[in-house]
């Protein structure tokens, strides 16, 4: 791939991450449920998932090679499509073929990064976390499959986990990338504020 298409590529990726962080900050702070939160919503999915399947494309570049951009966006992908779907669970009867694939793949994936040191004979610690991280909602959501009833009970708390969890991993590429946060307190700030969220979140939906 010639340099001048890897730089296109960055462009696209740079115009369809903005946007995405821009809807997302929309859905996120809007009345849950209503027009501007699912359609802010919807651009944020779309623009989302063009955004990190063109950052892994350019992260696989020799001259670009970069194995936090590779894992970022194999678990932003992995939580979006993940929240995505989670709206059908409010459904009484939901064929969750999609939705097996989509764990059994993040399974793969993850036990594969946390095992790469035994076939690249190095150490990565950020496709160990990435790949534990994956395997451990991989294994959850084989869990939730189990008991349907559950399952619908539990599709907005789901919903909100995962596409929130998708912002955060966007956001926080965007900011270990442009260095907004020094050291290792923009890998984990994010995360902490982001997951905070959540928790409130899903706390008051349960409520």
């Amino acid at each position: 791939m010639s340099e001048s298409t890897i730089q296109t590529l960055i462009l696209v990726h740079v115009l369809f991450g903005a946007t995405a962080l821009l809807a997302g900050s929309i859905a996120l702070s809007v009345k849950k449920g209503g027009f501007v939160h699912r359609k802010s919503g919807l651009i944020f999915v779309t623009t989302m998932l063009i955004s990190s399947v063109v950052s892994m494309m350019v992260a696989v570049q020799p001259s670009h090679k970069s194995t936090f951009l590779f894992s970022i966006g194999i678990l932003t992908i992995y939580f979006v499509i993940g929240g995505y779907l989670a709206v059908r669970y409010k459904k009484k009867y939901v064929n969750l073929l999609i939705d097996k694939c989509l764990a059994l793949t993040m399974l793969v994936i993850g036990i594969a990064m946390m095992s790469h040191p035994f076939y690249m004979d190095q150490l990565n610690i950020v496709m160990i976390v990435f790949g534990a991280l994956g395997t451990v909602f991989a294994v959850r959501d084989f869990i939730h499959f189990i008991n349907h009833e559950e399952l619908q009970k539990h599709w907005l708390p789901l919903h909100l986990g995962k596409i929130t969890g998708g912002y955060i991993s966007a956001f926080t590429a965007f900011i270990v990338v442009n260095k907004y946060i020094p050291g290792i307190a923009g890998w984990i700030l994010p995360g902490v504020i982001g997951g905070i969220f959540i928790a409130v979140s899903i706390r008051r939906v349960k409520k």
